[in-house]
């Protein structure tokens, strides 16, 4: 098989990185314990690095906004949102590094904070915050070699995308890159 990297792949990475990465602002998602106005320079400052190409920023960006998401009160979706794109953007950033597995680990949490919230009825409509996630852990696995692993995520995200009430295109275009990407390897 032939040795995969980044670049064939369609992350949601791209600016923004994080298809609609934003802090909470309706009443149901309480910041709980979170200052936004901390918060957000936070993850903005790793999306801005990623963006420029600065990935070591950018995971010293993402790791400080998963330690200050942390801190919120547990199970509030302010701080599940919060973790889900710091989560997310530590995994990215260190894909781009060339440190794959512990890419992939940062997903996999990402995911399951991701679920958490979709579960909980405050995911996006389109799925692109837990496809967008799906999509990326997908790239991860295969770039570790985990094929098997990889066409799992990106066909649950290809899934959830076509029966989207509102389908988002870049992530279904995304999502089918990357499968054929994956199956030709």
């Amino acid at each position: 098989t032939a040795l995969l990297t980044p670049a064939p792949f369609s992350s949601l990475s791209r600016a923004p990185p994080v298809p609609a990465a934003h802090w909470p602002k309706t009443p149901e998602m309480a910041t709980d314990g979170l200052d936004a106005a901390v918060f957000t320079p936070l993850w903005e400052s790793a999306l801005d690095a990623h963006a420029r190409g600065q990935y070591i920023e950018a995971l010293r960006q993402a790791q400080a906004s998963v330690e200050m998401a942390a801190k919120g009160k547990r199970g509030s979706l302010g701080r599940e949102h919060a973790l889900r794109m710091g989560y997310h953007l530590r995994g990215l950033a260190l894909l781009q590094l060339g440190r794959v597995n512990e890419a992939v680990e940062s997903l996999e949490r990402a995911k399951v904070v991701a679920v958490r919230v979709s579960g909980a009825g405050a995911g996006d409509d389109a799925y692109t915050d837990l496809g967008g996630v799906l999509n990326d852990l997908g790239i991860a696995k295969a770039l570790a070699g985990d094929g098997e692993g990889a066409q799992k995520n990106l066909s649950r995200t290809l899934y959830m995308a076509q029966r989207a009430y509102r389908p988002d295109e870049d992530l279904i275009s995304a999502a089918c890159s990357n499968m054929g990407e994956v199956m030709r390897a």
